[in-house]
């Protein structure tokens, strides 16, 4: 499925879902694989993969608009505080 995805990614609506089903994981009760206190997290990791793939690494202006719109979406999906982004200092 990776290879796959190296050579055409994944349609918004299979990323939507799969972001739906892991917030359900995070909530349901009787499952352990998913906690909720570890989805901020993954938005940290998204963020991080944006930071590191700019010109400018970890650098405030390094995160674009359009990936910090879509960090936004990430945090919103998951039902978690995406905060304020480093670049809006």
């Amino acid at each position: 499925m990776l290879d796959r995805w190296l050579t055409k990614s994944p349609g918004p609506d299979y990323v939507d879902e799969a972001l739906r089903d892991i917030y359900f994981l995070a909530r349901a009760r009787d499952d352990m694989e998913v906690d909720f206190s570890e989805l901020p997290a993954l938005l940290a990791y998204a963020e991080g993969i944006a930071r590191s793939t700019a010109e400018a690494l970890d650098q405030p202006p390094s995160v674009t608009p359009e990936q910090d719109r879509a960090l936004e979406e990430l945090a919103q999906a998951l039902h978690i505080d995406h905060g304020e982004s480093w670049a809006g200092f």
